[in-house]
């Protein structure tokens, strides 16, 4: 591969400040099934990014491609900051076995999964690189913030640690088309280094000088090109079993069963295509009787069946405003109640103590009452 000099990993020196070490708030906050926290987040960020003037629900696709590790760009570069992280760090361990894995990929050039997440009928990474209200800037610029606003999800930009979490390399690479422009970023979340001489941030990037990302089509990698409007992400070195494809579906359908029978979803899962005619069908597919989501409750069934087959009580809340409740009596039913925003992904269930078992469901439609419940998450 020719290496364009000028496009480059790049980490900003800490100049003093703060070091940034192996646990990192931002990657770790998402534990244990690593495909289905990533679905969840990702989807909502989908959801959110529909373009209005196109017909259609938004689609998101889920695939594995595998690729020798040395077809990354600049691999070589790779390693060399992977052994400056661990050495900087050598007297933690976790750090130390983490970096030698990944290095060692490098080095043997052994075949690597990347999880590329694509979304269609979406408006792309809008914004210029300094553009804080653009999405561009709230994914890959931004720490701890959104630029989101009303029904849509998502309140501190946090998310995104899910993704990187799935990384065995902590690292994305992100490719968007928007009103006919384009752009393309790496985006690292390592650990302080030396470089140079240099003391390191542990947040890095893969692009043009000062962090900025690469707008145009023929600086590229080919890997990572697309002609559609929408934005590719890929994981790198996706970490996970191989039933990622089961785990992500019981994902799509535990948080966004409403989102898809409303419409505002279509989901691909390696193929497998989840829409508003089947999703009945997948759901007794993935939560058969007995069978429970990650959080150990009793799946989506109960609630999509609740919605579906019992009539709607109406309601306006002084602090909400207008509001929609379910409501179905079974005593097999799980006693709790399905709290849902506008864009149709269930936030929590909650719990409420009744002598008979039920299923609940409140749906928020109020634009007001979704920018309260937002603030609240």
């Amino acid at each position: 591969m020719i290496v364009n000099e000028e496009i480059n990993y790049e980490f900003g020196s800490t100049d003093g400040g703060d070091e940034t070490g192996f646990n990192d708030p931002v990657s770790t906050a998402y534990k244990g099934n690593i495909a289905y926290y990533l679905a969840r987040e990702s989807l909502q960020n989908i959801i959110d990014a529909k373009d209005p003037s196109l017909a259609g629900p938004a689609l998101a696709k889920f695939s594995v491609i595998t690729v020798p590790s040395n077809n990354l760009p600049d691999h070589e570069k790779l390693k060399k900051i992977f052994i400056a992280c661990r050495d900087y760090y050598s007297g933690n361990a976790d750090c130390v076995r983490f970096f030698k894995k990944a290095i060692g990929k490098l080095e043997n050039n052994e075949k690597i999964k990347l999880l590329k997440i694509s979304d269609y009928n979406t408006t792309g990474l809008t914004g210029d690189d300094a553009e804080q209200s653009g999405n561009y800037y709230a994914f890959l610029k931004a720490v701890g913030s959104s630029s989101k606003t009303g029904g849509k999800g998502g309140s501190f930009g946090l998310g995104k640690g899910a993704l990187f979490n799935a990384s065995s390399f902590k690292m994305l690479y992100v490719r968007s088309v928007f009103d006919n422009k384009c752009v393309f970023q790496g985006k690292l979340r390592l650990v302080s280094h030396l470089w140079n001489g240099d003391q390191k941030q542990g947040n890095g990037s893969y692009g043009k000088p000062h962090q900025k990302p690469i707008r145009e089509e023929k600086e590229i990698p080919e890997l990572f090109r697309r002609k559609e409007q929408g934005t590719d992400i890929f994981i790198v070195d996706f970490d996970d079993s191989d039933k990622w494809a089961d785990q992500i579906g019981r994902s799509v359908l535990d948080n966004f069963w409403c989102a898809i029978l409303k419409k505002l979803l279509i989901v691909d899962i390696n193929g497998v295509v989840i829409n508003a005619d089947n999703l009945e069908e997948y759901m007794n597919l993935y939560f058969p009787s007995g069978k429970t989501d990650i959080n150990e409750e009793s799946g989506p069934l109960p609630y999509f069946y609740t919605y579906t087959r019992t009539s709607v009580i109406q309601g306006n809340l002084p602090t909400l405003g207008h509001v929609n409740f379910y409501i179905q009596l079974n005593k097999s039913y799980p006693k709790r109640v399905a709290c849902i925003r506008k864009n149709g992904m269930v936030i929590e269930h909650k719990r409420f103590d009744f002598i008979s078992g039920y299923a609940g469901v409140f749906v928020c439609e109020d634009d007001k009452g979704n920018e309260i419940l937002r603030k609240m998450e």
